[in-house]
């Protein structure tokens, strides 16, 4: 069901001239409304009258359930009557007395007193409370807005019709900000009037005159386009303003097909569409329209813009490397992630950046570019398991350290325990950090763990939720001063998480009892009632014994930036055994630098390919190194220019 609302900003008569009925009326032309109704004293009248008139002609039951009137001081100024001199009369008492006789004459069903709501509106020449009139309208709006949806039918509506004619200069400003906010909140947009009067002729027209407003969302739409490749703004507009035009449908439909191409990531579907919109584009500048010929012209304007934003595509449409370009610089990261770790493996073998031996690559027979990514997804498996089994390596013996450091601190939390029952039997203070040993021994592991990082060059991961190993430094202290804080191992990565319940339950089964564990989300809730030692005995016991190396990593978060931890022997090597890679050869004119930068690329390339499947599977916690928007586009830039360098020094040698 439709419920109809009101929205104008009410003009004021001159107050320093008595008011003359025959002097002040005016009347509305073209209408269908017969005298002397259609007579009106101020402009705001017209354009209510003839929504009520048309709108009651095609439904008897419509009305307008909220009129919304600006109102200033000025229209309760009181005017001499010049038909009775001894008395006076407002502005607003003769707008609403014009259009109550107006409501009874054609027996429309509106309650005046019920329907209407003043807002006062101040000096709207003045930008702060030109905001503060925006906000006061919309929020009276949207208030009827939601009460209308809280007590009718889900499938209610709420429609605007909205008069832009009344108000100083600056009302047209404050009227369209808040059919904008309000259309963005849900509300739809009905008529959308202007009331033109004509002085010397003491004449008014009434136009119509929302599909001027409509064009905010085909230009809106074009910028939708431009920035994020979605066409369904302009889709909306053009199922507002049909058009019979071949050329414009086409441009809609091709315009359609870029954004799916888009959206599926497909270089096939982008280079095809991307062609089809420029030959569409291209007719547009040619056309002569025939039919809505402002829409045409106005299509003609945007051109340029969609036209320039791809040209670097057409130009060079065979090269892979244009499309992730062009998808970095229009911000489309997930698409630019998409084709580079596609298409990046095709690009390095037709450079001839490296080769691959078919005898020592042999991926099942199928087309060029399948058989490549096969042989490719090999290389990069290889080079994974290279640097994760030369990650270990290097990592083992600061992690032994970390070890060992690690049970000499849980050596002094018992300690801390047996020092804190004490305490407790000789006084009921509440035992804080403060009053024990807690936060040297805090301040010694961190140093410790500090000073491992520093002096080798290494550095500290931080978890894409934001966790550090300080955090779980605080929280086996926390476990210490009273162990139901164990419910803190909720505020950690889901990985931590699951590892260390799992353990802990394997050390005492009995803590099922003690806890309501969720094992496939990795949390737990604890029970009534119940002391909780046994569990911190458990994951004490836990850290002190069975922490291995890959536990460590993910509470501590130590390890070796990709430039340290391999460096290639081009001396000796080159141009085989990079990655120690059998059947994989660099080309032959790369110097010792080149071969470190393809080195570095395919390193990167590998890391790349685990930020996307980290997003392409929503992951929780990333296995990626790069996990920021702005490291991911930063590395996928320099990959790009890489690989440009290096095929331009090929191509010279």
């Amino acid at each position: 069901m439709e419920h109809h609302i009101y929205l104008t900003f009410l003009s004021a008569l001159r107050s320093d001239l008595p008011f003359n009925r025959t002097e002040a009326t005016r009347t509305i032309v073209q209408t269908n409304i017969f005298p002397p109704f259609n007579e009106i004293y101020q402009t705001s009248e017209s354009a209510l009258k003839e929504l009520l008139y048309n709108r009651q002609l095609a439904d008897d039951e419509f009305t307008l359930d909220k009129m919304f009137f600006f109102e200033t001081n000025e229209l309760k100024d009181e005017i001499i009557d010049e038909d009775n001199p001894n008395t006076t009369i407002t502005t607003k008492a003769i707008f609403e007395s014009q259009m109550k006789d107006f409501i009874s004459a054609f027996h429309i069903n509106l309650d005046w007193s019920n329907s209407a709501k003043y807002i006062h509106c101040d000096d709207i020449e003045e930008i702060n409370s030109l905001k503060a009139s925006i906000l006061a309208m919309s929020r009276q709006i949207m208030m009827y807005y939601h009460d209308c949806l809280k007590n009718n039918d889900e499938d209610s509506t709420v429609v605007l019709h909205v008069d832009l004619t009344g108000g100083p200069r600056t009302a047209i400003m404050l009227m369209l900000a808040i059919i904008r906010l309000v259309a963005y909140q849900g509300i739809q947009i009905g008529s959308i009037s202007y009331a033109n009067l004509d002085n010397k002729t003491k004449t008014v027209n009434v136009y119509e005159s929302k599909d001027i407003y409509l064009l905010f969302d085909m230009i809106a739409g074009f910028s939708e386009f431009n920035r994020y490749g979605s066409v369904h703004t302009l889709q909306e507009y053009f199922k507002k303003v049909p058009t019979k035009d071949m050329i414009t449908n086409r441009l809609l439909d091709t315009m359609g097909d870029f954004s799916e191409a888009i959206s599926l990531s497909s270089r096939g579907l982008f280079q095809s569409a991307i062609e089809q919109l420029d030959s569409v584009l291209t007719d547009i500048k040619k056309s002569k329209p025939k039919d809505n010929k402002f829409e045409s012209e106005i299509l003609k304007l945007m051109r340029n813009k969609i036209q320039d934003s791809y040209q670097t595509i057409l130009e060079d449409k065979d090269n892979d490397l244009v499309y992730i370009d062009w998808c970095l610089k229009n911000d489309y990261l997930q698409q630019a992630l998409a084709l580079f770790v596609e298409y990046i493996p095709r690009t390095i073998l037709k450079e001839k950046i490296i080769s691959l031996d078919p005898q020592k690559f042999t991926a099942a027979k199928g087309d060029r570019r399948k058989v490549e990514m096969q042989n490719f997804n090999e290389v990069n498996q290889q080079i994974g398991k290279f640097l994760a089994d030369l990650r270990d390596s290097h990592l083992k013996p600061f992690y032994d350290d970390i070890k060992d450091t690690l049970k000499k601190h849980i050596d002094g939390l018992h300690e801390e325990i047996s020092d804190i029952r004490k305490l407790m039997k000789k006084s009921n203070t509440p035992i804080t950090k403060e009053t024990t040993n807690l936060a040297n021994l805090e301040k010694n592991i961190v140093n410790h763990v500090d000073k491992i990082v520093i002096s080798n060059h290494m550095t500290i991961k931080e978890n894409t939720n934001g966790y550090q190993y300080t955090q779980f430094i605080d929280f086996l202290s926390n476990l210490v001063i009273n162990s139901s804080n164990i419910i803190e191992l909720n505020t950690f990565p889901f990985s931590i998480r699951y590892q260390l319940i799992n353990l802990i339950i394997s050390e005492n089964p009995d803590i099922k009892t003690m806890l309501s564990i969720d094992e496939k989300n990795g949390r737990i809730a604890l029970g009534t009632g119940t002391k909780y030692f046994a569990v911190r005995s458990a994951l004490f016991t836990v850290l002190q014994n069975k922490a291995n190396q890959q536990l460590l990593e993910l509470i501590f978060g130590i390890t070796i930036n990709k430039e340290g931890l391999y460096q290639y022997d081009y001396e000796n090597d080159f141009p085989h055994n990079m990655f120690e890679i059998d059947g994989l050869e660099l080309n032959q004119s790369l110097t010792k630098s080149q071969a470190n930068d393809v080195m570095d690329l395919l390193t990167s390339y590998s890391i790349l390919k685990k930020t996307r499947n980290d997003s392409a599977h929503a992951n929780e916690e990333k296995q990626g190194e790069y996990t920021t928007s702005h490291e991911i586009r930063t590395e996928m830039e320099r990959c790009v220019n890489l690989i440009k360098t290096l095929s331009k020094h090929i191509k010279a040698h």
